[in-house]
């Protein structure tokens, strides 16, 4: 068998593994995303593909601009109000209570999570979850896992911050940390 062939068995065997797990976990992969790029629903979609979770869209009830330097403003602002932006459509505590696993992901505004994602955490009870953060940024690193834990108050496993989701590493990055965080 030659190298390519190896590779792709190996990687069929590990997209399997995590699949598997998946099936029994129940994971939904809730998101926030923003730009025109979609650098976080990119993410978001390979992540639900890995484990076999189930995408949510995270939506302001009153969209951002798409101007960047005027959504960096809108972002500042709410940053320091400790805003709580309305989402468009939440998931109901019932349909929360169906998952074990949840990823949350978003783009870093601010070196913090959009208070958008504050909103989606605060209105559900994660009580005996497993919250999984992942981000997208130009250049901080993710650290919100403490803040998400005390929101929370649950287990929150260690998170992935990708700088560029269209590398040729980013997908290798993603199934290297799946493979530790869904242990």
């Amino acid at each position: 068998m030659n190298c390519s062939k190896k590779v792709l068995l190996l990687s069929s065997l590990f997209a399997l593994s995590l699949n598997a797990g998946a099936e029994n976990s129940n994971v939904l992969v809730a998101y926030f995303s923003w730009s025109s790029s979609h650098n976080t629903q990119t993410m978001a979609e390979y992540i639900a593909e890995e484990t076999g979770g189930k995408l949510f869209a995270i939506t302001p009830a009153v969209p951002y601009t798409d101007n960047y330097n005027q959504v960096l403003d809108v972002a500042r602002k709410e940053l320091a109000d400790k805003a709580r932006p309305t989402i468009a459509e939440n998931l109901t505590q019932q349909e929360i209570a169906a998952y074990d696993t949840i990823f949350i992901g978003y783009p870093i505004w601010w070196y913090d999570a959009p208070m958008i994602i504050y909103s989606f955490l605060e209105s559900h009870d994660f009580s005996g979850k497993k919250i999984i953060p992942f981000a997208t940024s130009g250049g901080s690193s993710l650290n919100e896992e403490e803040k998400i834990r005390a929101v929370t108050g649950t287990e929150v496993a260690d998170g992935l911050c990708i700088r560029n989701i269209r590398s040729s590493s980013a997908k290798r990055d993603i199934q290297n940390w799946l493979s530790k965080v869904m242990k």
